[in-house]
């Protein structure tokens, strides 16, 4: 009888052996995944800051060609002698309808949105109130963790009704 009781002990050892190391083989995964899972997030969002600074200086310029339209245009930017162009905005505006052309053009896979600000803090609307994607708003966007937008803010020249004042564009990107 001994010998019956010693091998389903080693045989419970070995079931236990098994047990334990799936547990740790587990947890390991787990940390792994985490971790690894992490990292590259935080990798992709170093590689978003870059592109809004790229995508707001490719708007704070002229253009390609400078004088573009709707159907000409290779890069499209916002501004015409260092004043923000009504022209531009309003064709920019219509090229929004078409997103994912926009998005070609300016070269990005990001979401963006273009915001103009008064000093006062109330928006201009230029057709639109936002630039970009369609149907967004910042107040939506700070719904979104804030590790995950990036803005940068450029200023230049708005002139309306022989009125010159500094605007503030806001460049919106997130993944």
């Amino acid at each position: 009888m001994k010998k019956a009781s010693s091998r389903s002990t080693k045989a419970q050892i070995w079931y236990i052996d098994l047990l334990i190391g799936l547990v740790i083989f587990t947890v390991a995964m787990v940390l792994f995944f985490k971790f690894a899972t992490s990292r590259y997030l935080v990798k992709d969002n170093e590689e978003i800051f870059p592109e809004v600074v790229r995508l707001s200086q490719i708007l704070v310029s002229e253009g390609i060609p400078q004088n573009w339209t709707e159907e000409n245009v290779i890069t499209p930017g916002l501004f015409t002698d260092g004043e923000v162009s009504i022209q531009k905005l309003e064709m920019f505006s219509n090229m929004s309808s078409d997103y994912y052309r926009l998005k070609r053009l300016l070269a990005t896979e990001s979401d963006f949105i273009v915001v103009f600000e008064e000093q006062n803090g109330n928006n201009l609307s230029f057709g639109n109130f936002t630039l970009g994607k369609p149907n967004v708003t910042i107040e939506e966007l700070e719904s979104i963790q804030k590790k995950d937008i990036f803005t940068v803010v450029r200023y230049g020249v708005y002139r309306h009704d022989q009125i010159a004042e500094i605007v503030a564009m806001k460049v919106v990107v997130w993944q």
